[in-house]
């Protein structure tokens, strides 16, 4: 009876064993530090031999598969722009292209503008983080018409609108700055042919009465 007995034990003593590799196995694993990403070793932040914990920085590592590039969209532009819209970037005369892929839901207070991140592939990691790019994000196609700042108007609650003359009352449009200029800002809104109300349009109001000339091109 002996023989089965010690048969048995030395099994149950085995799979101890097996346990004890397996937990010590863990413990040697946790003691290599692997990164949850490929790229570029940046900064090595601890020295051999110094002791860590589990929440101290070991290593900043750049991804260069792909960049993030991240622009400061005026809020008057904020609205035109959509996830996924098609970026041209040039960086240092080399044009990429890119898309937009995280919008800034709020403003920053100081410059009033709103980040926008546009990713870039750079499989061929020729790139570098903090290189200088310039973005020129497509937005579509819009028509839009170039008129003079003093000629439009905003509302109480910031709606910039335009006065125009309909039927030879005045009407109030709505409209959206495209483009700014010098001169002139590029609004859509208005459509072909509208009659839009300039010299004196500060004096009248929605539903007035008016008369007009059409001033000559220059």
């Amino acid at each position: 009876f002996s023989a089965p007995l010690e048969q048995a034990e030395r099994a149950a003593d085995y799979q101890n064993a097996l346990v004890q590799l397996t937990l010590l196995q863990e413990q040697l694993d946790d003691t290599v530090i692997a990164s949850p990403v490929s790229g570029h070793l940046e900064t090595l932040h601890v020295e051999a031999g110094e002791r860590m914990r589990s929440d101290m920085p070991a290593a900043t590592i750049l991804g260069l598969d792909t960049l993030s590039v991240v622009v400061a969209v005026p809020q008057t532009d904020i609205a035109n722009i959509n996830i996924g819209n098609a970026v041209t970037l040039l960086v240092s005369g080399v044009k990429r292209q890119g898309k937009v892929t995280k919008i800034a839901a709020q403003s920053n207070a100081a410059t009033r503008t709103f980040e926008v991140t546009i990713d870039m592939p750079n499989s061929d990691r020729l790139l570098r983080a903090g290189m200088s790019v310039e973005a020129t994000i497509d937005t579509g196609v819009v028509t839009a018409f170039g008129v003079s700042p003093a000629h439009l108007s905003v509302t109480e609650n910031g709606q910039l609108m335009a006065k125009v003359s309909r039927g030879d009352l005045v009407h109030l449009v709505p409209v959206e700055v495209v483009r700014t200029g010098a001169e002139l800002v590029f609004v859509s809104g208005l459509d072909d042919g509208t009659i839009l109300l300039t010299v004196g349009q500060a004096f009248v109001s929605a539903g007035d009465a008016v008369t007009y000339s059409l001033a000559s091109a220059s």
